[in-house]
């Protein structure tokens, strides 16, 4: 179980890194990175989150402040995750907060939903 652990850290990391590096060469500059990874319990949950990404990546592509919108996968560790940069957090927090958005999350099945936003300066 621990080497299992181990392992699913560094999947996490990965995805996050390649991620911030997509998101960085991108764009000339970004004001906050917004991650958001899920990692799905098995195949048929993953599938299904895939889906309801798509609905995800939508909604944050016509909010106010978006710069730039990507998913990113990892099928061998059944996870999926969307990148976005946005002017500023609190578009970020605002587009990722209303109802709609809230109910395709919670119509995901995971065992594990990270979320990070990082300034960059």
């Amino acid at each position: 179980m621990d080497n299992f652990l181990a392992w699913l850290r560094r999947a996490v990391l990965t995805v996050v890194s390649l991620g911030l590096c997509l998101a960085m060469t991108s764009l000339a500059r970004a004001d906050v990175i917004r991650f958001s990874i899920a990692t799905a319990a098995n195949q048929a949950d993953y599938e299904m989150n895939l889906q309801h990404s798509q609905a995800a990546v939508d909604l944050q592509k016509q909010a106010p402040g978006v710069k730039s919108v990507q998913t990113v996968l990892n099928p061998q560790s059944l996870q999926n995750g969307i990148i976005s940069t946005w002017s500023t957090a609190e578009q970020a927090a605002a587009a990722t907060s209303t109802p709609e958005y809230k109910a395709i999350v919670a119509s995901n099945k995971f065992i594990k939903h990270e979320v990070y936003v990082l300034h960059v300066q």
